[in-house]
């Protein structure tokens, strides 16, 4: 078994698949095997081979044409880009505070589509962001709240361009901003408690004393 060598034209998705910008005739096998590996079983479970067959298409009528070239003498039409994965013109994403963001982007096209990536409305956090897989993939380590918004992938040839936008929403489990410290009073002395939190959706804050809302004790009706 041979791992399949990936660069701008073929590509491995995030979600398992293989992907093909522009199919050459060394691309037609009969023995394309996907293996999942199971980390902690230390165990991989192989699929049935898959085939590839390319599909030849007229040849050119100039005789002096070399034959061996990738794809095999014949006539190919070039094509301007379009998105292998995501589908249509826009999708969203959610994503947890201080966890990790992965957009990507595969084209079609030839000659195969360059990536490009932007941020409608501010720049992309250049001290956070990392592309991989030749700029198909957009990382960003510890999200947080400003990393939301709309992001754009371009796919461009010479042939023209196309785009796809991405809708990032950042929600958050309720987070301390200043968290609740002890408190040492003497009698008739004056405190305060602060309680201060966030989180996306906006986190309520309730206070209790003894485990009971403060609100149905006592001391609160005084």
């Amino acid at each position: 078994m041979t791992a399949i060598p990936q660069d701008r034209r073929v590509s491995m998705g995030l979600n398992g698949d293989l992907y093909f910008s522009n199919v050459l005739v060394q691309d037609g096998q009969k023995d394309y095997s996907c293996n999942a590996r199971f980390q902690f079983t230390h165990t991989i479970q192989q699929k049935n081979p898959f085939t590839l067959k390319f599909q030849p298409m007229e040849p050119y009528n100039d005789t002096s044409y070399n034959a061996s070239d990738p794809y095999g003498g014949r006539k190919v039409a070039e094509s301007k880009p379009t998105f292998l994965s995501p589908s249509g013109n826009e999708s969203s994403k959610m994503v947890l505070r201080d966890e990790q963001l992965l957009l990507e982007c595969i084209a079609a096209g030839l000659p195969t589509p360059i990536i490009k990536w932007f941020k409608r409305g501010g720049d992309l956090p250049a001290q956070k962001v990392k592309f991989e897989n030749y700029n198909k993939t957009l990382k960003i380590l510890s999200v947080s709240e400003e990393d939301g918004g709309n992001y754009v992938c371009m796919a461009v040839n010479r042939l023209g361009s196309f785009h796809h936008s991405i809708n990032v929403q950042v929600e958050a489990a309720p987070y301390w901003l200043d968290r609740p410290t002890n408190l040492v009073l003497a009698p008739e002395e004056n405190g305060r408690l602060v309680c201060r939190a966030n989180g996306n959706p906006k986190p309520n804050i309730q206070w209790l004393i003894n485990g009971e809302p403060i609100e149905s004790t006592a001391f609160f009706r005084l």
